[in-house]
């Protein structure tokens, strides 16, 4: 530590140490500014000069009143500045940390402190410097990109949440919330098992739906930390009310900076309406298929590529005297004869070239039991949304 420059044997004490000093951080990436209890500088780096850009008449003077006037004519705001300096040197034994902005844009760290003796005599102070733009620059563009992120995620119609390694929810978004009816903090910090059942089944959820999502859960967690594989299925939510939802649930692995996995994210997409229409198309289908199996008049259906037979009914199949395995995925000319054939083919072009029905009100056909028997048939496209 530096001594009294009062006392010889103390000036030489400190020669020494500022000599030694000089050499250690003279190509520091800091600033470093010595300055004694009389307001002298005593110590200056070369790297003070370069942040601050001091004349070489200044620099090299010991006057740090000086100094401190050049560098007030550079900061963005030099009344706090000089209020900052004057503070430090009526308290000789404070501390302080405290950023800077000039009036260029640079922003510079500066940090002082005491010089203390070994026996605790106040010497001067020490003032530190670092030019820290780039890392303000960088902390805010992280802090911007963080709250664009989160203000996606969280507005976003889906329910997402993000565990970390040990299974606790560290993030659930708005839409997750609004349908498990919860707070965040109904989740967040919390493991699986620590979760009221109200709170995994939603609102009214069966405590069977509880325990089955806790397991299952805890089981994909698991798996993805081992494996690092992202899986996906749908699941089903039962109210108290008997109202089922159905969601599509993507579960991936959250990667650390060195690659490896620190947690678990989901995300949930409601399905119930598709679910609802898929069974509804079922329904219908199912409605459809009795009606052409039952009714008394032959239905076939042929693609519309090589008009090959995809459907027929019983009461074709009885007609023809073929089943619907001798007559899927053929056609016409594997059962009938070129000319018959033909003319069925002629027709069914007909019908696709035109886009709309054809009534024939006698056509004959060649079945293999009843011999010939002639037929009113009506052939009529069957187009999909965009009519083709």
């Amino acid at each position: 530590m530096l001594k009294p420059v009062t006392q010889k044997s103390s000036q030489l004490e400190l020669a020494e140490s500022l000599s030694v000093l000089n050499a250690t951080l003279g190509s520091t990436a800091d600033g470093i500014l010595v300055v004694n209890s009389q307001g002298k500088k005593i110590f200056q780096n070369q790297r003070v000069v370069e942040l601050w850009k001091i004349p070489p008449a200044i620099a090299e003077s010991d006057d740090d009143d000086a100094q401190v006037r050049h560098v007030m004519k550079t900061v963005a705001e030099p009344g706090r500045f000089q209020e900052k300096i004057m503070y430090y040197y009526s308290h000789p034994d404070e501390r302080g940390h405290d950023e800077i902005e000039l009036k260029d844009g640079t922003i510079m760290e500066r940090i002082t402190g005491p010089v203390l003796g070994r026996d605790g005599t106040n010497y001067g102070r020490i003032w530190t410097f670092r030019d820290v733009t780039q890392s303000r620059r960088d902390q805010a563009a992280l802090r911007e990109s963080e709250a664009n992120y989160y203000s996606l995620v969280d507005q976003m119609p889906a329910g997402i949440f993000r565990k970390d390694r040990e299974g606790r929810y560290v993030f659930v978004n708005s839409w997750f919330c609004r349908f498990k009816r919860a707070k965040p903090e109904d989740y967040l910090g919390k493991l699986p098992h620590e979760l009221a059942a109200e709170v995994v089944s939603g609102p009214g959820g069966q405590s069977a739906d509880a325990a089955s999502l806790k397991t299952a859960g805890e089981q994909n967690h698991a798996f993805i930390l081992r494996t690092g594989q992202q899986i996906e299925f749908d699941e089903k939510f039962t109210g108290a009310d008997g109202k089922v939802s159905y969601f599509h649930t993507v579960k991936s692995p959250v990667f650390g900076p060195d690659g490896i996995v620190v947690g678990t994210q989901a995300f949930l997409t409601d399905i119930t309406r598709r679910k609802e229409a898929e069974a509804a198309l079922r329904d219908n289908e199912a409605f459809l298929n009795t009606v052409i199996e039952n009714i008394p008049h032959m239905i076939f259906v042929k693609d519309a590529k090589e008009l090959r037979f995809v459907k027929f009914n019983k009461a074709g199949q009885e007609l023809l005297g073929y089943s619907l395995a001798e007559l899927a995925g053929k056609n016409d000319y594997d059962f009938f004869s070129k000319e018959l054939a033909d003319y069925f083919t002629e027709n069914d072009r007909k019908v696709l070239l035109g886009k709309k029905a054809v009534d024939i009100p006698e056509e004959p056909v060649q079945t293999r039991v009843k011999g010939e028997r002639i037929l009113h048939t009506k052939k009529i496209p069957i187009l999909d949304n965009a009519g083709q």
